[in-house]
């Protein structure tokens, strides 16, 4: 990826981040409609699944044992 995509990502999610910290802190405090902020999740749902989709992998068998080992 370029540089430049990799800035817009990070502040794609820093802004994710934010809509979330403000979602809880809004919950806390029981201000209305504070759940619309919530959208920060799905926002870090598809960036992960936009990141994840776009790995090139080269070695399936490599792949495979380090997810095993850290499932262990």
């Amino acid at each position: 990826m370029s540089n430049s995509k990799n800035a817009i990502l990070l502040y794609i999610r820093v802004v994710a981040m934010l809509f979330i910290v403000s979602c809880h802190l809004l919950d806390a405090f029981k201000i209305p409609f504070a759940h619309i902020l919530n959208i920060g999740v799905q926002i870090f749902l598809v960036l992960s699944g936009y990141l994840y989709g776009s790995k090139v992998i080269t070695d399936f068998k490599d792949l495979f044992y380090k997810r095993i080992k850290k499932l262990y």
